[in-house]
């Protein structure tokens, strides 16, 4: 999370950086005339300003969501994400000393995995610190606001963290005075007898992934192996052909970046090919066409960081291999005459494809590069696959997760149910909502589906329930549950509600000749709709527009809204019955109702909990049912039983007096035209006398 934290970082740089080493001399040339001699000043300091603070990006970033996972996984004192950001960025500027290196340090070529190990290390220290009750300021000498409280509260851990990491500091400079580089000592030994050939490419490259995979720019640490043996192999590549003499060597870093890392370290080039042919991730591909530009001309990070392929372990092993198998298919060709020997060193940021025949001389080198890209991909397919199932199972984990919070949880402090979510839940969240909103700006994701209700006694399709489907173009069904709790904390319930009306009272238009006098097309209402003032204005001025009779309309309420009515809501369904429209109480029968809110209600239809349709150990349910067939007799109210998915169910309701019944064993939802045709061939003597093949199984949840 800490390196997605920095991409726009990352990609302002990548940019850049690839215009102000365009490798079209005319472009440079147009770009001097048009912008003026400034123009590159301007962008270099981009570039500074982006490239050049990544590792402090990434250090605030990591230690920001570290505080957030350390404050899910306990129910302890909340830590503040941003105070443990500002301590880690201390901490590591503390740990850097003299200013002089900071320019370098601070940049992604060098500074980033120090950054990553200092975070880390950083906000596990100051964390622990700040859970010692000891440590902390007393609530009563601060004041009362809170913010000053939760920065002041942590201020004696945050203060004993930097120290400690100052006097880590001392401890470290005394015990080396002239400082130790323990990374580039190991790579050293194992170069050691290395002096070229297939053997050194080999290891070269695979110690420069491994590198970049823990997020250490690998040629930056090979360089003086680089400068000693690559080079000077490229070198004398060159002078052979400046006198015409066969160049003597395969393995030189002209032939590395020519053919191993097309598309920047890893083969992201490869990648990209792979990902947009076989991924369904949007997202990923909507990345990897915003890559594609930097990556032609070598600049990876956009991926590395993206996708991200640093630190993935789902990545690891075609990172790794990819550019490994592109040398081996390279030295292979070149050894057997296929392809010239490299002689010319091209700028790194000359683009793939280009670049092989700039090295090469002849557009085998460029054909080879095809075969390499083609083998990359390959390499890659297997494991986007992998990723994308792994991510996909725990995508569908967050939603039913967030339906779960949609279902049961309690509006937060700012009265969203699911978007003020930490985590990936909460991010899935907020992503939905900005879906959601594009959603209802088009007309192919929201829609509705229509589940008649039967009655046995006069063998009509009486009415219909109409239920809001999302089909998301990414996760497939969206549970009408959380697609409206996504609404109300976003701000467009009305929106959704009036779609889900306008959609309703236009097929309501296209049934209307072939439907009973009293039918009613049925539409449910949040408790945040009945919160609008304006809602009984807009209903009125829908069911105008589209022609459709109030006295057909049926809006429903849950029994939540019943029980803990606002005046908002009595105004607003007052205001709806006098209009000649019907009201609903949804789910009834095993919340906690009141009947004095039942009574003192406009109400006109009770729909009787799905939980009620099955058999209770001494038929408890049975008893409930009949009590409430008789309350509903008394204040005549329709009644419907939902969830009816066999004949027995039918049966047994009605012996207890039941008429209306709404369920899979009479239909599941239809579409609007399919639902027109089961109104008008529906034959209620067929359907409860032998059991109908319809599907079985739970009810989809209605909304």
């Amino acid at each position: 999370r800490g390196m997605i934290f920095s991409l726009h970082v990352i990609f302002v740089g990548g940019m850049w950086l690839c215009l102000l080493n365009f490798p079209v001399p005319q472009v440079q040339v147009f770009l001097d005339q048009t912008l003026g001699a400034g123009w590159r000043s301007v962008l270099e300091s981009i570039v500074q300003g982006s490239f050049g603070v990544t590792s402090l990006a990434v250090i605030s970033a990591i230690a920001f969501n570290i505080a957030l996972l350390f404050n899910a996984e306990r129910n302890e004192q909340f830590m503040s994400p941003s105070m443990n950001a500002m301590v880690a960025l201390s901490c590591y500027i503390v740990l850097l000393g003299s200013s002089e290196s900071w320019p370098d340090l601070f940049s992604l070529n060098h500074g980033l995995i120090f950054a990553v190990s200092t975070s880390v290390a950083v906000s596990f220290v100051f964390l622990r610190l700040a859970s010692l009750r000891f440590l902390r300021i007393s609530s009563t000498v601060i004041g009362h606001d809170p913010t000053t409280f939760q920065v002041l509260n942590l201020m004696p851990a945050a203060t004993l963290t930097i120290v400690l990491f100052a006097g880590a500091r001392v401890v470290f400079h005394t015990a080396f005075p002239e400082g130790i580089d323990v990374s580039q000592m190991l790579i050293n030994s194992l170069f050691k007898g290395q002096s070229g050939g297939l053997g050194l490419g080999v290891l070269y490259t695979g110690v420069s992934q491994l590198l970049w995979f823990f997020g250490i720019h690998g040629p930056n640490m090979l360089f003086s192996l680089e400068q000693g043996t690559l080079n000077i192999a490229m070198l004398e590549n060159i002078q052979a052909a400046a006198a015409n003499t066969a160049p003597p060597h395969i393995m030189t870093k002209g032939f590395l970046d020519s053919f191993a890392y097309m598309g920047g370290s890893g083969a992201t080039l490869s990648l990209i090919l792979a990902m947009l042919y076989i991924s369904r991730d949007k997202g990923n591909r909507r990345l990897c066409y915003l890559a594609l530009l930097p990556a032609l001309c070598n600049v990876n990070e956009p991926l590395l960081f993206g996708i991200p392929l640093v630190f993935n372990p789902l990545y690891i092993i075609p990172f790794l291999f990819a550019p490994l198998v592109n040398i081996l298919t390279a030295y292979a060709a070149t050894a057997l005459d296929l392809v010239p020997r490299t002689i010319t060193s091209a700028h790194w940021t000359t683009p793939a494809l280009v670049n092989g025949y700039v090295a090469t001389g002849s557009i085998a080198g460029t054909l080879l590069q095809v075969v390499n890209l083609t083998i990359g991909a390959l390499v890659y397919l297997p494991f986007i696959k992998l990723s994308e199932r792994i991510h996909f199972k725990r995508q569908r984990n967050a939603i039913k997760t967030l339906h779960d919070f949609a279902c049961n949880a309690l509006p937060g402090p700012n009265g969203q149910k699911c978007m003020s979510r930490s985590g990936f839940e909460g991010y899935l969240a907020r992503s939905l909502a900005d879906d959601l909103v594009y959603a209802l700006k088009q007309s192919d994701q929201l829609f509705l589906a229509y589940q008649p209700q039967i009655n046995t006694q006069t063998h009509l399709v009486e009415g219909v329930e109409c239920l809001l489907r999302w089909r998301h173009p990414t996760y497939g069904s969206i549970p009408p549950p959380l697609t409206v709790a996504l609404a109300e904390d976003s701000g467009v319930i009305d929106d959704l509600g009036a779609f889900v009306l306008k959609s309703a009272c236009a097929s309501f238009g296209r049934w209307k000749t072939g439907v009973c006098d009293d039918f009613l097309i049925s539409v449910n209402l949040s408790a945040r709709q009945l919160e609008n003032p304006a809602l009984t204005e807009t209903i009125l001025g829908i069911l105008n527009d589209t022609g459709t009779p109030a006295r057909h309309l049926e809006v429903e309420i849950t029994e939540s809204v019943a029980v803990t009515p606002i005046d908002a809501t009595y105004t607003t369904l007052f205001g709806l019955r006098a209009l000649g429209i019907q009201v609903a109480i949804d789910d009834f029968g095993m919340g906690h109702t009141s009947l004095r809110y039942i009574k003192e209600f406009p109400i006109d239809t009770v729909k009787l909990d799905k939980t009620l349709t099955e058999e209770s150990k001494n038929g408890v349910n049975d008893y409930i049912v009949r009590s409430i067939m008789d309350l509903s007799q008394n204040l005549q109210l329709r009644t419907v039983v939902e969830g009816v998915e066999t004949l027995e169910q039918c049966e047994r309701f009605q012996r207890m007096g039941c008429s209306v019944f709404q369920g899979y064993y009479f239909s599941q939802p239809l579409s609007s035209e399919e639902c027109f045709e089961y109104i008008t061939s529906y034959k209620v003597s067929e359907a409860v006398v032998e059991e109908q093949d319809v599907p079985q199984g739970v009810e989809v949840e209605s909304v």
